[in-house]
């Protein structure tokens, strides 16, 4: 296993990166109902589950 660090420029660009993200998930998540919502986030949970059941 390789151990790896971000510079300090690195993990600014990380942090940018990940606050696109976020707001790119969001605005995807806006779009959907509160039940929608919910229905996404079992089945995203139900996915999980079979891909790391043992």
């Amino acid at each position: 296993m390789r151990v790896v660090r971000l510079t300090s420029a690195g993990m600014r660009e990380r942090r940018e990166f990940d606050e696109r993200s976020d707001g790119a998930a969001a605005a995807l998540l806006a779009r959907l109902s509160p039940v929608q919502q919910q229905r996404l986030t079992e089945a995203m949970g139900e996915v999980n589950r079979l891909l790391t059941a043992r």
